[in-house]
């Protein structure tokens, strides 16, 4: 039996405390490298989580200049906010001047690590109402229609009365009404304003009843009325708040849930919260009552008949109430319409209707505080359109699109 010599035990003991120390150098460096990457995919992740406050940030800026308001107060665009986390972002918008262009920055902040992305945006502006009538093709008015203006903003109508001529007392003569096409004026109709056919047409007066305080004479180019987009009726039809109506719904307020056809009927009120509707028929008869509480936007594909003393957000301003009509076919089991719009029989509201894609005809005295855009309109027998002046300075406008046009990562991450 062969005995370990001293020399031979001292090897073998440095072999081990080799082995020892090269193993807990090993789980040194591993444990090191764990800290490392668990840092690393910390600082990650609160990177990623400013970036995404930026992110919400330029999403809330472009809200308030696609809707034009100021929800907190420092001008519109300009938003901050904290989240449940404590993370903080901040906005700050500029106008590229001599342009419809925008540049929002936003800076989002979580802890220690903050990121910042800039997005420059392009804002197209929806249909102004500068007429209190518009045709994009023939308008025709016959039989004690008449027109004027007031300012919603300083009053009420009754308020702003100044003037009386042949068929009564009125606020201010600027209520225009214009044609891309011709304009036909008959017996005892008076427009206390200008009355502007398109280039190459004629504004033509017919009997010495009829009366127009401001300019006949051609537009000198073509007003521009664009159709209603497909892409917006299909976000009204999908996104509406058309289950207020199935709230109410009962007795003479009927409303078919799956072709979205409303009717109000013997003296109903329906009311509305505001924001937007969906229907394919929207018909209201026998003295009811449409109520906004906030403005509102509804969205006709088919029938719209207000009718019979139907009183439409009255006395409410237009620009709470607009009513968007076109025929696309949306809705199952009908078909694109095949009458005209129709108001008549001693309705009164306050709102505007925009068809540039519907005839209009109206034969039956009626009161609208507001604006009226149709393809051809044909208006008869003691029709008196208020246009609201507050419209064509922008409120009540049709849809306003923004389109990003670019976007840049300020201070893109590092690993």
């Amino acid at each position: 039996m062969r005995h370990t010599t001293s020399r031979e035990g001292g090897f073998v003991t440095l072999v081990v405390l080799f082995t020892v120390f090269l193993v807990a150098a090993l789980s040194f460096s591993l444990l090191e490298h764990g800290v490392s990457e668990m840092r690393s995919v910390k600082t990650y992740g609160s990177d990623l989580l400013a970036f995404e406050l930026a992110e919400i940030g330029i999403a809330r800026a472009e809200m308030e200049l696609v809707g034009n308001v100021d929800h907190d107060g420092n001008g519109i665009g300009n938003v901050s906010g904290t989240t449940e986390n404590g993370g903080v972002y901040d906005v700050t918008v500029s106008k590229v001047a001599g342009t419809d262009r925008w540049v929002l920055t936003s800076v989002g902040t979580t802890g220690h690590v903050t990121r910042r992305v800039e997005c420059g945006v392009k804002l197209s502006a929806g249909f102004r109402f500068k007429h209190a009538i518009f045709a994009k093709d023939r308008l025709d008015i016959n039989s004690s229609v008449q027109t004027d203006s007031f300012d919603s903003r300083l009053g009420t109508y009754a308020s702003q009365i100044t003037a009386e001529d042949d068929l009564g007392w009125y606020a201010d003569p600027t209520g225009h009404i214009g044609s891309n096409a011709e304009i036909d004026i008959w017996s005892s109709v008076i427009v206390r304003g200008d009355a502007q056919c398109g280039p190459g047409e004629s504004t033509s007066l017919h009997g010495g009843s009829c009366q127009v305080y401001g300019s006949t004479s051609a537009q000198s180019a073509p007003f521009d009325v664009p159709d209603p987009t497909l892409a917006e009726f299909e976000e009204a039809l999908a996104n509406n708040n058309n289950h207020e109506v199935t709230a109410q719904a009962g007795g003479d307020i009927t409303y078919n849930a799956n072709r979205m056809s409303l009717r109000v009927d013997g003296s109903a009120t329906l009311t509305l919260s505001g924001g937007t509707y969906f229907f394919s028929n929207f018909e209201m008869d026998s003295s009811t009552r449409l109520i906004v509480q906030a403005p509102t936007k509804i969205y006709v594909t088919r029938n719209l008949l207000l009718t019979s003393s139907a009183r439409v957000n009255n006395p409410g301003p237009a620009q709470d109430l607009q009513f968007i009509a076109h025929p696309y076919n949306l809705t199952p089991n009908w078909k694109a319409p095949t009458k005209s719009i129709e108001l008549n029989s001693s309705m009164m509201g306050g709102f505007t209707l925009y068809a540039p894609g519907r005839d209009i005809y109206n034969d039956s005295s009626y009161i609208l505080f507001g604006a009226i855009v149709g393809r051809t309109i044909t208006l008869d027998s003691s029709i008196f359109v208020h246009y609201d002046r507050a419209l064509g300075d922008g409120d009540g406008s049709t849809a306003v699109t923004l389109e990003r046009v670019y976007w840049r990562d300020l201070n893109p991450p590092t690993r």
